[in-house]
């Protein structure tokens, strides 16, 4: 505790301002509160006293200085009282947080470490994705489309009569089966890396991901989008994939009539909706890091500084906004 005159000259000094500042009372009498412990304010020192003399009291941070040099961070709450004759002056209790605020300070940095490495992680992820993706179409859709070939070219020089039908027939059902193999594998390198992103934009890739959709006809999924969007390809990644993740979701569980699916500009962001009138969740229930998918869409959105909003309740469907700069943030 100390205290000063209205000029901010210190009048009170007690053993305890001794052992935190280093200054003894009789080096610290009459000294300039903010000259002796190079005080910096959250506001100019006038406007603190200006603050004290009209509503009788301020509270604030303060960073101050120990005699040796250290910077000690206080919370301050500063009080008018008067004197035994009556003259006005301030009451000064503290509160050393200097620990406090290097503990936070040093657990924003490991945040910030954090979603750097999750965001390296997350462009890791998606570049791993695109090499399986192309190692699939190139490498297995090349040895399925030859393998096809051979086995119709083998039934072409078959010769007629009852082993050559048997064996032809037999050679059709592989041809077959290498097409369902062929469109299985098409589908799975969609699934790992949408190329139409490489030459669409997501609002096009939107649509085409809706219209690929079965079940849902016309009248069941409205879709609203802003033709004229523009966002990094690793905004247009992460939204895309929260989309497939939500109407997956929808599909699987909600039991939903209608979808509603908007791509809209929210001030510096992209945002996307997905709104479905289905069974809804209980969200006290339901924790992010226990749904894998819940918490890829969260990841995803955070990695580029963005965030993902799910609201919902039981007989009310559920609601999915996923928010992303528009323009990517500085790696």
């Amino acid at each position: 505790m100390g205290a000063t005159d209205t000029r901010g000259r210190i009048l009170l000094w007690n053993p305890k301002a001794e052992e935190s500042f280093g200054w003894t009372k009789t080096e610290a009498h009459a000294k300039r509160f903010d000259r002796l412990l190079r005080a910096k304010f959250e506001l100019p020192i006038e406007e603190v006293f200006s603050s004290l003399r009209r509503d009788g009291h301020w509270r604030g941070e303060i960073q101050t200085h120990h005699k040796d040099g250290r910077e000690i961070t206080l919370m301050a709450e500063w009080e008018v009282s008067s004197d035994e004759r009556g003259d006005p002056l301030f009451l000064l209790w503290y509160t050393d947080i200097s620990e406090l605020k290097r503990a936070q300070a040093m657990v924003e940095s490991h945040s910030l470490a954090l979603q750097q490495l999750n965001t390296r992680v997350v462009t890791a992820l998606h570049e791993e994705r695109a090499r399986i993706a192309r190692e699939f179409h190139d490498q297995l859709g090349q040895a399925l489309t030859a393998a096809k070939l051979n086995l119709y070219q083998a039934g072409v020089v078959l010769q007629p009569g009852a082993p050559g039908q048997k064996l032809r027939k037999l050679l059709k059902q592989a041809i077959s089966a290498l097409d369902a193999t062929t469109t299985l594998t098409q589908k799975l390198c969609t699934d790992l890396r949408p190329t139409v992103l490489d030459h669409a934009s997501l609002a096009e890739a939107i649509r085409w991901h809706v219209q690929r959709i079965k079940g849902w006809a016309k009248g069941r999924l409205k879709l609203e989008v802003d033709p004229g969007l523009r966002i990094s390809r690793e905004a247009s990644e992460a939204l895309f994939r929260i989309l497939q993740e939500s109407l997956t979701n929808i599909a699987r569980h909600a039991k939903a009539k209608n979808v509603r699916i908007s791509l809209l500009r929210s001030e510096n962001y992209a945002q996307l909706t997905v709104r479905d009138n289905g069974c809804g969740m209980n969200m006290q229930k339901i924790t992010i890091g226990r749904s894998l998918g819940l918490l890829g869409m969260t990841e995803r959105a955070a990695a580029l500084g963005g965030e993902v909003e799910i609201l919902s309740q039981p007989g009310r469907g559920t609601t999915v906004t996923a928010r992303v700069p528009i323009e990517a943030p500085d790696s």
